[in-house]
Protein backbone atom coordinates (compact mmCIF):
# COMPACT_ATOMS: atom_id res chain seq x y z
CA UNK A 1 0.00 0.00 0.00
CA UNK A 2 2.77 2.65 0.60
CA UNK A 3 4.74 1.96 -2.10
CA UNK A 4 1.62 2.72 -4.13
CA UNK A 5 1.48 5.94 -2.92
CA UNK A 6 4.74 7.07 -3.15
CA UNK A 7 4.28 6.36 -7.13
CA UNK A 8 1.55 8.93 -6.93
CA UNK A 9 3.39 11.16 -5.39
CA UNK A 10 6.27 10.79 -7.63
CA UNK A 11 3.41 10.94 -10.36
CA UNK A 12 2.23 13.52 -9.43
CA UNK A 13 5.56 15.49 -9.13
CA UNK A 14 6.35 14.30 -12.27
CA UNK A 15 3.34 15.66 -13.58
CA UNK A 16 3.50 18.84 -12.31
CA UNK A 17 7.27 19.50 -13.56
CA UNK A 18 6.00 18.41 -17.15
CA UNK A 19 3.53 20.87 -16.78
CA UNK A 20 5.92 23.71 -17.04
CA UNK A 21 8.28 22.20 -19.68
CA UNK A 22 9.24 19.33 -22.39
CA UNK A 23 11.23 17.10 -20.64
CA UNK A 24 13.23 13.99 -22.18
CA UNK A 25 12.85 10.80 -20.31
CA UNK A 26 16.14 11.24 -18.96
CA UNK A 27 15.70 15.00 -17.91
CA UNK A 28 12.71 13.92 -15.98
CA UNK A 29 15.38 10.78 -13.98
CA UNK A 30 17.52 13.54 -13.18
CA UNK A 31 14.72 16.00 -11.75
CA UNK A 32 12.86 13.30 -9.84
CA UNK A 33 16.06 11.94 -8.08
CA UNK A 34 16.87 15.16 -7.34
CA UNK A 35 13.84 15.43 -5.49
CA UNK A 36 14.47 12.13 -3.07
CA UNK A 37 12.45 9.59 -5.17
CA UNK A 38 13.57 6.34 -5.38
CA UNK A 39 14.78 4.67 -8.87
CA UNK A 40 11.97 2.19 -8.17
CA UNK A 41 9.36 4.52 -8.18
CA UNK A 42 10.85 7.03 -10.91
CA UNK A 43 10.50 3.63 -12.92
CA UNK A 44 6.84 3.13 -12.22
CA UNK A 45 6.20 7.15 -12.82
CA UNK A 46 8.02 7.22 -15.87
CA UNK A 47 6.12 4.04 -17.31
CA UNK A 48 2.88 5.64 -16.83
CA UNK A 49 3.85 8.82 -18.47
CA UNK A 50 5.36 7.46 -21.13
CA UNK A 51 2.17 5.15 -21.48
CA UNK A 52 0.10 8.13 -21.32
CA UNK A 53 2.57 9.96 -24.10
CA UNK A 54 3.30 12.64 -21.67
CA UNK A 55 6.81 11.88 -22.54
CA UNK A 56 7.90 10.95 -25.80
CA UNK A 57 11.57 11.74 -26.72
CA UNK A 58 11.28 10.76 -30.50
CA UNK A 59 8.51 13.98 -30.53
CA UNK A 60 10.66 15.86 -28.29
CA UNK A 61 13.35 15.11 -30.45
CA UNK A 62 11.93 16.16 -33.76
CA UNK A 63 10.46 19.32 -32.14
CA UNK A 64 13.42 20.54 -30.85
CA UNK A 65 15.40 20.09 -34.01
CA UNK A 66 12.68 21.51 -36.24
CA UNK A 67 13.56 24.87 -33.68
CA UNK A 68 16.76 25.09 -33.99
CA UNK A 69 16.20 24.27 -37.70
CA UNK A 70 14.21 26.93 -38.14
CA UNK A 71 16.60 29.34 -36.47
CA UNK A 72 19.07 28.68 -39.20
CA UNK A 73 21.58 29.84 -37.16
CA UNK A 74 23.09 26.66 -35.52
CA UNK A 75 25.29 23.93 -36.79
CA UNK A 76 24.30 20.31 -37.27
CA UNK A 77 27.18 19.66 -34.70
CA UNK A 78 26.03 22.10 -32.20
CA UNK A 79 22.66 20.74 -32.76
CA UNK A 80 23.51 17.16 -31.86
CA UNK A 81 25.40 18.33 -28.95
CA UNK A 82 22.66 20.12 -27.76
CA UNK A 83 19.72 17.02 -28.16
CA UNK A 84 22.89 14.77 -26.63
CA UNK A 85 22.72 17.16 -23.78
CA UNK A 86 19.23 16.77 -22.94
CA UNK A 87 19.73 13.17 -23.03
CA UNK A 88 18.53 12.33 -26.30
CA UNK A 89 19.61 8.65 -27.62
CA UNK A 90 22.52 9.00 -30.43
CA UNK A 91 20.64 6.34 -32.66
CA UNK A 92 16.65 8.77 -32.13
CA UNK A 93 18.72 11.88 -33.12
CA UNK A 94 20.31 10.28 -36.03
CA UNK A 95 17.16 9.01 -37.65
CA UNK A 96 15.03 11.73 -36.57
CA UNK A 97 18.12 14.52 -38.66
CA UNK A 98 17.79 12.04 -41.57
CA UNK A 99 14.36 13.58 -42.10
CA UNK A 100 15.51 16.82 -42.34
CA UNK A 101 18.20 16.70 -45.12
CA UNK A 102 17.44 19.97 -46.86
CA UNK A 103 19.59 21.66 -44.21
CA UNK A 104 21.92 24.18 -45.40
CA UNK A 105 24.65 24.63 -43.18
CA UNK A 106 25.90 27.63 -45.05
CA UNK A 107 23.07 29.84 -44.57
CA UNK A 108 23.10 28.96 -40.67
CA UNK A 109 26.54 30.32 -40.68
CA UNK A 110 25.81 33.03 -42.74
CA UNK A 111 22.83 33.98 -40.01
CA UNK A 112 24.70 33.09 -37.00
CA UNK A 113 27.44 35.95 -38.38
CA UNK A 114 25.08 38.42 -39.11
CA UNK A 115 23.83 37.85 -35.42
CA UNK A 116 26.76 38.25 -33.62
CA UNK A 117 28.54 40.95 -36.03
CA UNK A 118 26.64 44.01 -37.78
CA UNK A 119 28.95 43.77 -40.61
CA UNK A 120 30.69 40.51 -40.99
CA UNK A 121 32.27 41.47 -43.60
CA UNK A 122 34.25 43.74 -41.34
CA UNK A 123 35.48 41.66 -39.25
CA UNK A 124 38.80 39.60 -39.33
CA UNK A 125 39.07 36.03 -40.84
CA UNK A 126 40.54 34.68 -37.64
CA UNK A 127 37.57 35.87 -35.55
CA UNK A 128 34.80 34.84 -38.04
CA UNK A 129 36.80 31.38 -38.21
CA UNK A 130 37.30 31.24 -34.29
CA UNK A 131 33.57 32.47 -33.99
CA UNK A 132 32.13 29.80 -36.22
CA UNK A 133 34.34 26.93 -34.80
CA UNK A 134 33.02 27.71 -31.55
CA UNK A 135 29.41 27.06 -33.37
CA UNK A 136 30.61 24.03 -34.68
CA UNK A 137 30.40 24.45 -38.25
CA UNK A 138 32.42 22.70 -40.32
CA UNK A 139 35.74 23.61 -41.79
CA UNK A 140 34.30 23.36 -45.01
CA UNK A 141 31.73 26.01 -44.42
CA UNK A 142 33.98 28.23 -42.86
CA UNK A 143 36.35 28.26 -45.15
CA UNK A 144 33.90 28.76 -48.15
CA UNK A 145 32.50 32.08 -45.98
CA UNK A 146 35.97 33.30 -45.83
CA UNK A 147 36.93 32.76 -49.19
CA UNK A 148 33.77 34.68 -50.19
CA UNK A 149 34.23 37.21 -46.88
CA UNK A 150 30.28 36.73 -47.16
Amino acid sequence: MMSQQISKDVLKAAVNILSRKLYSEYELRCKLSSKGYTTTSIDLAIKELTKRGYIDDAALCDILIRKYYTASKYSQNYIILKLKGRGLDEHLIDSTLNKYSDFDEFTAAINALKKRYSDPETIETVKVTRYLLSKGFSFNTINTITSKKI
